[in-house]
């Protein structure tokens, strides 16, 4: 199926674009401080934040777009971003009416946008951008399996944020969100929320999905692909600040959640 041009119109400097089976993939550059008018497009697309950072503004409300948030933009809503003194690179994935038809079937879309910050999403559209960066006979392939996987992952993130969750449950995932660098134990964690040790790893995989062990590894890992992206430490003293107890065990956690290596993943975030 050929993909339709969108009727809205992208700002910002198009440095490549590739075209796969109903998807249309570019990179977008914005200058220091540019301001967009109040747009829409009539296609639903997800956007990664490659570099910089900016306001935007869609209906009534505004979010700040930094490095490795992901958004999912259904067809025409009305926004406009304003971005920082660094300006700003973008990764966008536009999907015509096939796709948008099966995301509908099988998801639950809201009627206005949702932003996933770092985690599993940022990570699959980190995949996304590096075969879209590196086009070979199999990336075509590899790019709609890759989407196909980010749907599924959002879906679960809209399904998730429909149901409620116990406010021990909330404080036991602030407390890893603010604490994931630190040692902890799970009879520590059980404690400081009153719940029993064997209770809280049950409930915690129901709600999540996953062992706590297993979600404070991806917060790690997500504080390295953050700083991976966006500075020039080491990876070593990148490794040391997520809690890592080298770069090595860094290396070996980063590379069987993200499917490529610290190193790899610093190489795809560099202005082409």
């Amino acid at each position: 199926m050929k993909f339709k041009p969108q009727t809205g119109h992208y700002y910002g400097t198009s440095s490549r674009v590739h075209e796969v089976s109903g998807l249309r993939l570019s990179e977008r550059i914005y200058p220091a401080h540019f301001k967009t008018p109040s747009h829409s497009h009539s296609v639903g697309y997800f956007c990664l934040i490659l570099d910089g950072s900016s306001t935007q503004t869609y209906g009534s409300k505004s979010r700040v777009r930094e490095p490795l948030t992901t958004a999912f933009y259904p067809p025409n809503e009305l926004q406009s971003e304003t971005f920082g003194r660094a300006g700003g690179r973008i990764f966008n994935v536009e999907m015509n009416s096939r796709w948008l038809r099966n995301f509908r079937e099988y998801s639950v879309i809201r009627e206005e946008s949702s932003d996933f910050r770092g985690g599993s999403v940022a990570w699959l559209m980190s995949k996304l951008y590096y075969e879209f960066r590196r086009m070979d006979q199999t990336s075509p392939l590899i790019i709609e399996g890759l989407t196909l996987e980010v749907i599924a992952e959002t879906s679960r993130r809209f399904a998730a944020a429909e149901n409620r969750t116990s406010r021990w449950l909330q404080q036991v995932r602030d407390i890893l969100h603010d604490s994931f660098a630190h040692p902890m134990t799970l009879a520590s964690l059980a404690k400081l929320v009153g719940v029993h040790p064997v209770y809280l790893a049950s409930s915690f995989r129901k709600e999540y999905h996953c062992s706590i062990g297993e979600y404070r590894q991806r917060l790690r890992v997500d504080f390295a692909c953050r700083e991976i992206s966006k500075s020039h430490s080491s990876l070593a003293q990148i490794a040391l600040d997520a809690g890592f107890a080298s770069q090595a065990h860094l290396s070996k956690v980063f590379k069987r959640l993200t499917g490529t290596t610290p190193a790899k993943y610093r190489d795809s975030f560099q202005r082409p």
